[in-house]
This record gives structure tokens, C-alpha cells and sequence, in this order.
């Protein structure tokens, strides 16, 4: 469920290979198996550039243009 931490039972989701390959730890799950964020925010430098545009105005606009790292 999260690759971040150990395969124990309760943290694997049984799957055949063909759809473990396609995961490759990239997703964490909840316990439904539903995909709630990424493992490794870095992923998202895979992704072409218009997926990429696309994440980056939604997260614009979530944070008003502004840096959410920068203290006020």
C-alpha cells in the first residue's frame, strides 16, 4: 500500500504482475486499494509536459502564486 514502508500485511495489496509492473512504487494506497498520493513527488517530472502544466496551474492556484515553502 505504501512503498515507504515495510511489505507487511498490512501494508501489501495483492496483485498479478502485469498490474504490480504498471505501480512500480510510485502510488500509496488506503486500505481500499484506492490511489490517495504519490510515494515520491519526484515522479511527477516523468509525466509529459502538458500533464505537468496542468499540475502546476492547479497547484498555482491552490496557493495563490505563492512559494508554500516561503514563511510569511
Amino acid at each position: 500500500m505504501n512503498p515507504n514502508k515495510p511489505l507487511v500485511a498490512r501494508n501489501i495489496i495483492p496483485q498479478c504482475q502485469k498490474c504490480n509492473r504498471g505501480d512500480r512504487n510510485r502510488w500509496v494506497y488506503d486500505e481500499k486499494g484506492r490511489v490517495i498520493k504519490l510515494a515520491d513527488a519526484n515522479f511527477v517530472k516523468n509525466f509529459d509536459k502538458e500533464v505537468r502544466e496542468i499540475i502546476y496551474r492547479i497547484l498555482y492556484k491552490e496557493f495563490n502564486g505563492k512559494n508554500p515553502n516561503l514563511k510569511k
